[in-house]
């Protein structure tokens, strides 16, 4: 279903600011923080010849992503990584926290910590979660 969603997802918008007013109030963006909106706003949309603008990453790359990325065994992969490694989770995000601390047990040096924010945490607390990558220099 998210790829389907993707590859129908409107491509094109008059304007930044036309793109910003539709999304604005939408579920996946009211909780993001306003810097990350205005980020987003500016690199998620490309300009276009004809004045409008465009997602930069088309609905057909974004539905491939879907569809391609369900093969990979994380669970194994993590047995090859030593580093020290947070297993983040956003409590209001939509995988259940026993799949990341499972993933944590699977790491050598994994650590996990749960942040309160929903599945685009980084968008809606990017100071916190700057705050938890700094503190790991």
């Amino acid at each position: 279903p998210m790829a389907a969603q993707a590859r129908q997802r409107r491509q094109v918008w008059p304007s930044r600011a036309a793109a910003g007013d539709a999304w604005r109030n939408k579920p996946m963006f009211a909780d993001w923080h306003p810097r990350a909106f205005e980020s987003y706003l500016s690199h998620g949309l490309r300009d276009r010849e004809d004045g409008r603008v465009e997602l930069a990453c088309s609905g057909e790359v974004e539905a491939a992503i879907f569809e391609h990325t369900g093969g990979v065994d994380v669970m194994a992969a993590a047995l090859g990584v030593a580093a020290p490694t947070w297993v983040v989770r956003a409590g209001r995000g939509y995988l259940p926290a026993e799949l990341f601390e499972e993933l944590c047990r699977h790491l050598p040096a994994g650590r996990y910590l749960e942040l309160d924010g929903g599945h685009l945490l980084p968008m809606e607390a990017p100071d916190r979660v700057a705050e938890l990558l700094l503190s790991l220099r």
